[in-house]
């Protein structure tokens, strides 16, 4: 994988479109995956987000922990069909999907900002 992600860092263009059939495989396993009943952790879809924007490699999406516990999860819901049974049809759970990952985006960079701001008064008020 590594030696991919290289490769699609010389080329900008390649790299461009496999992050879009990545964002498309990686919806593809989310809608086939098991569910393990954990809501922030079966509504994360960031890495179809990061795929997309390019802000990802292969082997950060399929060669760390997470990775592997999602092609487990998959593995799981394709060949025994297994899941939690979240209430609704796959649009609507792509749609809750879609909006919590948003929200979790925008908590963390209000995080952010705030953790500046605080830094910020606390070295004015060490100034003063």
């Amino acid at each position: 994988m590594e030696k991919l992600d290289k490769y699609l860092e010389k080329h900008p263009k390649v790299k461009q479109i496999s992050g879009i059939v990545v964002a498309g495989l990686l919806v593809y396993i989310w809608l086939t995956m098991t569910f393990t009943g954990d809501f922030l952790d079966d509504f994360d879809i960031s890495l179809v987000f990061l795929s997309l924007t390019g802000k990802t490699t292969l082997s950060q999406i399929f060669g760390t922990p997470s990775g592997m516990k999602m092609l487990t999860l998959f593995a799981t819901g394709a060949l025994f069909g297994l899941s939690f049974p979240w209430p609704g049809n796959n649009i609507i759970k792509f749609s809750v999907a879609v909006i919590t990952t948003i929200a979790k985006f925008f908590k963390q960079h209000l995080l952010k900002g705030k953790e500046s701001e605080e830094t910020i008064n606390k070295e004015i008020k060490a100034i003063t």
